[in-house]
């Protein structure tokens, strides 16, 4: 009757462990969930892409403890969101990007789905014959020495559980961290598009203001066909544009519009010989 409840112990204890393991990689895996879930809201290309790395990471870590975790089905979603969100990490463009974070989104849900069960107080994990084997060596042992091998899986599994609540803080810190990181992100991005659009202003007034100057040349010249040929000279730039462009590509436009309308403008003249 001993060997049997002793029996019984140890497979509760082996189960605990698995189950103990799912769990730390359960927290881990909300996070990838979070992150992938982020990556595929962001409101610009620069964002899905910073969540779609962050969702790697995570990712990552939930893989690394899902090594005492007998659960097949979550594993291999983790395995396919990792290739998915590679993809979606560095894309072609914003599109694709998108494409590849929903795939990413459908594993992660795959996987925290396979995770509820294989943490749910009535799974059992598959059966190991070898392993029953050595559990019915164990309960033929004395049972003062089983006693005290459970007691201390019993700390170890306390311990376990201090740390998972360690490593749940040091998560909770490194999102905030990343929060503060985002919002700094769209501070510097709003600033930077105040820059763009004050640019676009001056500079679209200032070609209108050349393109007058010499048009009333030209007709002072009394040359026509030259006020035709810069008449012809059209350029429209929206503002939406400027959202999918740093500071730097709007200076280069108008550096290369500037050339371009003043190429026009002599052009013009030429031909008023």
């Amino acid at each position: 009757m001993k060997k049997a409840i002793l029996l019984t112990l140890s497979c509760f204890m082996l189960s605990s462990f698995v189950l103990a393991d799912c769990t730390d990689a359960h927290s881990y895996a909300s996070y990838a969930l979070m992150h992938t879930k982020r990556a595929l809201k962001a409101d610009n290309f620069d964002h899905q892409r910073y969540y779609a790395d962050r969702a790697i990471e995570a990712f990552e870590k939930t893989q690394s403890k899902m090594q005492g975790c007998d659960c097949e089905k979550a594993k291999k979603a983790i395995e396919e969101a990792l290739i998915d969100l590679k993809k979606a990490a560095d894309p072609v463009d914003w599109k694709t990007g998108n494409f590849y974070t929903q795939k990413a989104l459908e594993d992660a849900d795959a996987m925290m789905n396979a995770l509820e069960l294989c943490t749910s107080s009535s799974y059992t994990p598959p059966a190991n014959t070898d392993t029953y084997s050595n559990d019915v060596a164990i309960a033929e042992t004395s049972s003062s020495s089983n006693e005290d091998n459970l007691l201390a899986a019993q700390k170890a599994l306390e311990a376990k559980q201090q740390q998972l609540l360690k490593e749940q803080q040091k998560l909770q810190e490194q999102i905030a961290k990343q929060e503060a990181q985002k919002a700094k992100l769209i501070k510097q991005r709003e600033a930077e598009l105040i820059e763009q659009r004050r640019l676009k202003t001056e500079a679209d007034q200032a070609i209108t203001n050349y393109k007058s100057a010499m048009q009333k040349l030209l007709n002072t010249m009394e040359c026509p066909k030259a006020q035709q040929v810069l008449d012809a000279f059209i350029y429209n730039k929206s503002e939406s544009s400027l959202q999918n462009e740093t500071l730097e590509d709007t200076r280069r436009y108008y550096q290369n519009l500037l050339i371009k309308v003043q190429q026009e403008a002599l052009s013009a003249m030429q031909s008023c010989n």
